[in-house]
């Protein structure tokens, strides 16, 4: 009596399997952007500035006075939000120096979001460039055709 409902098991692993090649394409078109226009080169460059700026600024800030950055975990997390222009404000430096990196990790992130923006762009209007080209490629191939015919029968009558 449940053998027939056994068959429906199946359709759970047809829901699987599309849920893979949709998980699969989304990964390709994500690998697509990432490497387009070397924004992975860029990503690991601002991963670098950040990292070597959270470090800079706990140098200037450890120890100064009134401080709210006293440890790596706080300057990372500091040097990430500024990055990303979220700068939630309850971690800020106090020194000239400290300022001095900030204000270097803000340029980082105007450029990033830049950079993520316009390669993002770029992809998106050069996949559709592409298609119009196969799509001319097609067409001018069988005006070609057509043309090679034309002419073969022109040769046959004249």
């Amino acid at each position: 009596m449940l053998r027939p409902l056994r068959a429906l098991r199946l359709l759970r692993l047809f829901s699987l399997a599309r849920a893979g090649v949709v998980l699969v394409n989304a990964l390709r078109r994500v690998r697509g952007i990432l490497t387009h226009r070397g924004l992975h080169f860029v990503l690991m460059a601002v991963t670098a500035i950040v990292v070597v700026g959270s470090g800079v600024d706990l140098i200037f800030e450890q120890h100064a006075h009134g401080t709210n950055i006293h440890n790596f975990g706080e300057s990372l997390w500091w040097a990430i939000v500024t990055v990303t222009s979220v700068g939630y404000g309850h971690n800020y430096p106090v020194t000239t120096g400290g300022r001095c990196v900030a204000v270097v990790i803000m340029l980082v992130g105007i450029g990033l979001i830049g950079a993520v923006t316009a390669t993002v762009a770029s992809y998106f209007v050069e996949e559709q460039a592409d298609l119009e080209k196969t799509d001319l490629s097609r067409r001018l191939e069988h005006i070609e055709e057509m043309l090679a015919q034309a002419l073969a029968g022109q040769d046959k009558t004249g």
